[in-house]
């Protein structure tokens, strides 16, 4: 429709005209972001999980979380995209696969009983698995914190590495990204995210009793899992086993002994510092795959417990590039917020916590 066709309704014409102008500019299509955490609560202690998410062919995600993930417990978010507005014909559509610490199992949604999803276990499981550096740090971090109640030293050597679980996240691993470079939809759940969602967080909570629950501000989606048993031959777990133990030569950091530190020395045998009077504990082991590095978090507050002082208690997280060194943060239950003087926005204040080890040649 153009002025010079609307003859004598012209003026009727451009109300119409006036009318499709403002609603293409006031419902073009946005492009939005939303957070997602995967929540553990199947009552099992999780090595690594991975989410695939797509909006229709526009946007792609491979989301992983290599670290160990207790029952009850989520991960930290990781962002996906998507559109909104006017004219947008997209849908977000999800698969999650995940192998727990103590075999070599890989459970993965399975809304419509896929058998594609198989096949790309069996044809990625059929040829040398390469376990890269965060599915090694999953592993030896799940065997630091179950094994030794935190500490990842000498006491940890004589634990049986989990080679089993260990090719199985390697297989899932890729397995989810053939499943996202084969472009359809098939095997993943449909929940999709609308404007409500922007700038929130979406959780997929793993349940017991095969369940999955996708929830976001703009409603929830339930789905099914299933399982798929996997077994790596000989010449695989020897190389698994090769890696993980190149991994903990090179990047695991031996936390035993006493280490020097920004806050003092940290005796990593009694789990205290400050002259014994501050009390450390590991909580777990995880890999950032920016930093390249192991990330060690875990809590700090007085070494008599019966005294809660929450100005002295707190949480840290600590980044090792390599095995000798770490550099991080610790802020306290009760943090000052302050203004970040780059964005102009308030964030909780955080202290450095850098250290070595003074024995680490």
């Amino acid at each position: 429709m153009n002025i010079n066709s609307c003859g004598m309704l012209g003026k009727l014409c451009l109300g119409v005209l006036f009318t499709l102008s403002t609603v293409s500019t006031s419902y073009a299509v946005e492009k939005k972001q939303a957070d997602v955490v995967v929540s553990n609560k199947t009552g099992k202690t999780i090595l690594y999980v991975t989410v695939a998410h797509k909006y229709s062919d526009e946007y792609e995600h491979q989301l992983e979380w290599p670290s160990a993930l207790t029952d009850g417990a989520s991960t930290s978010a990781q962002p996906v995209t998507y559109n909104t507005g006017f004219g947008t014909t997209g849908r977000d559509w999800w698969y999650v696969s995940w192998v727990y610490s103590d075999s070599g199992t890989i459970y993965y949604s399975d809304p419509t009983n896929f058998r594609g999803a198989i096949d790309l276990m069996e044809k990625v499981g059929s040829v040398a698995i390469p376990v890269g550096a965060a599915i090694a740090a999953s592993v030896v971090g799940a065997v630091c914190t179950v094994g030794t109640g935190g500490a990842c030293g000498p006491a940890a050597t004589g634990a049986a590495w989990a080679t089993g679980a260990a090719a199985a996240a390697a297989i899932t691993s890729a397995a989810a990204g053939e499943l996202l470079a084969d472009g359809g939809t098939q095997g993943f759940k449909q929940h999709i995210l609308r404007d409500d969602d922007a700038g929130k967080t979406v959780t997929i909570e793993l349940q017991k009793n095969n369940q999955i629950l996708i929830t976001s501000p703009s409603g929830d989606s339930r789905t099914v899992y299933a399982s798929k048993d996997t077994e790596s031959t000989p010449s695989q777990r020897e190389a698994i086993n090769a890696s993980i133990e190149v991994f903990k030569a090179t990047k695991m950091p031996d936390l035993t002994g006493v280490w020097d530190t920004k806050v003092g020395e940290v005796n990593f045998d009694t789990n205290t510092y400050f002259d014994g009077r501050k009390s450390v504990k590991i909580t777990g082991y995880g890999w950032d795959e920016a930093r390249q590095a192991v990330v060690v978090s875990g809590l700090y507050g007085l070494a008599n417990t019966s005294t809660l002082d929450p100005k002295e208690s707190g949480t840290f997280k600590w980044y090792f590039t390599d095995k000798c060194h770490f550099s991080g943060t610790y802020m306290s239950i009760l943090p000052e917020l302050v203004m970040n003087k780059k964005t102009n926005i308030l964030e909780l204040k955080t202290h450095p916590w850098n250290g070595e080890d003074p024995t680490c040649g």
